[in-house]
């Protein structure tokens, strides 16, 4: 099976009206727009232009299942999958297409996508997961991978889920440059945010402000992985909690403390 490095869909929504679609595939795409008050759409591929008549996204669907065949003769697998804004039908049509494990899946919507926390691509992410706007719940999230950088954005999410991804997360040893960003609602209107940290034992957490943390951590080789967090309680019910680990970043060892 040919497998692509980076697979990518992208739409803009223009404030005069006008659609662009992107569809790449590495170093091969296509370029789809509509025009206001009419129904032709113009493509470019390969640097050739054409035109089709019909409805933007439907013309992109029927453009990407001719790509797949001309390119690849079967559903593709990828390195990477990119979206941004496409909606949520559009957005799990063109994920179920891909198969089997890849490191990067970033997906950013505007609205709730219903349905995304069980695709079972979710699952097959092996190194960074990026999902705003998704409906996956805990158990769901307990079922993903533990990847280096996380970032999820989801009302079915609670503190019970943050927690065990905190943990393992913490356990695994994260690379530098790794993020661990949940967005979440805790399941009562009176839940504390020191409760997220409590069942840590290998953990001390320190506030330097309302907002700022940091967070060490002890493995059973001794060594320490200190890390700074923030944290914020917003609108409508919802949690924030991320952890940035800084490039230049080292883990401290105890004799360091000697």
């Amino acid at each position: 099976m040919t497998k692509a490095k980076r697979f990518s869909i992208h739409e803009v929504n223009n404030d005069d009206g006008k659609i662009s679609i992107s569809i790449i595939c590495d170093e091969i795409g296509v370029y789809i727009y509509s025009t206001p008050g009419s129904d032709t759409v113009d493509i470019q591929r390969n640097g050739n232009s054409f035109t089709k008549t019909g409805e933007i996204h439907s013309i992109s669907s029927e453009l990407c299942e001719e790509f797949m065949c001309d390119i690849f003769c079967e559903i593709i697998r990828c390195n990477q999958f990119l979206s941004f804004c496409l909606g949520d039908k559009r957005v799990k049509f063109w994920l179920a297409l891909v198969d089997g494990p890849m490191e990067i899946l970033n997906i950013t919507e505007k609205e709730l996508i219903e349905g995304m926390g069980g695709m079972e691509q979710l699952r097959n992410v092996e190194k960074q997961l990026m999902l705003c706007e998704c409906d996956m719940n805990d158990e769901q999230l307990d079922g993903i991978k533990e990847v280096g950088t996380m970032v999820l954005n989801s009302p079915n999410i609670t503190e019970k889920g943050v927690k065990k991804r905190l943990e393992n997360w913490l356990d695994s040893y994260p690379e530098p440059g790794s993020v661990l960003e949940i967005r979440f609602k805790p399941s009562s209107p009176d839940f504390d945010k020191n409760s997220i940290f409590s069942h840590l034992m290998k953990a001390e957490i320190s506030w330097k402000r309302d907002f700022e943390f940091t967070i060490s951590f002890t493995l059973n080789s001794g060594r320490i992985l200190e890390y700074d967090g923030h944290y914020f309680d917003g609108n409508e019910g919802y949690h924030l909690m991320k952890i940035v680990i800084p490039m230049d970043w080292k883990p401290k060892h105890r004799d360091d403390f000697n």
